[in-house]
């Protein structure tokens, strides 16, 4: 399955990856940003970059990203799961051979693009995820 077929003139996204402590959800990192990325790629990608520098040894929190078009309280947000995450990638084929590829090599370059520099670094990272020692 290709990457979601998206053309539109650049809009204001806020993302956020947020975490999940017992039952409550709070924003982890967030940004407001403009772009032409599908809102549900941004998702993705600012989901799958975060995850790379979590330590899964130790902290077993959920977390997912939410995406809003136009600002916090504009629309229906759209959610990504750890759960959505994973199933995407199995379809783009990144869990398919020995090595898995660099993640921004799997996720729309729109939606990488609109990512900070710190997040943006994590994606071309091929080792496991978690903390770089």
């Amino acid at each position: 399955m290709a990457a979601t077929e998206w053309t539109a003139p650049p809009q204001t996204l806020v993302w956020e990856v947020q975490r999940r402590s017992s039952t409550v959800w709070s924003a982890v990192v967030s940004r407001a940003v403009t772009t032409s990325a599908y809102p549900g790629d941004l998702g993705r990608a600012a989901l799958a970059a975060h995850l790379m520098g979590v330590d899964h040894e130790s902290d077993l929190d959920d977390r997912r990203a939410v995406v809003r078009q136009g600002g916090p309280y504009a629309c229906t947000p759209f959610v990504v799961t750890e759960g959505d995450l994973e199933r995407y990638l199995r379809e783009q084929g990144y869990y398919e051979g020995s090595t898995a590829p660099a993640l921004r090599a799997v996720l729309p370059q729109e939606a990488c693009a609109a990512l900070p520099d710190q997040l943006r670094a994590e994606l071309g990272r091929r080792d496991r995820p978690g903390p770089i020692d």
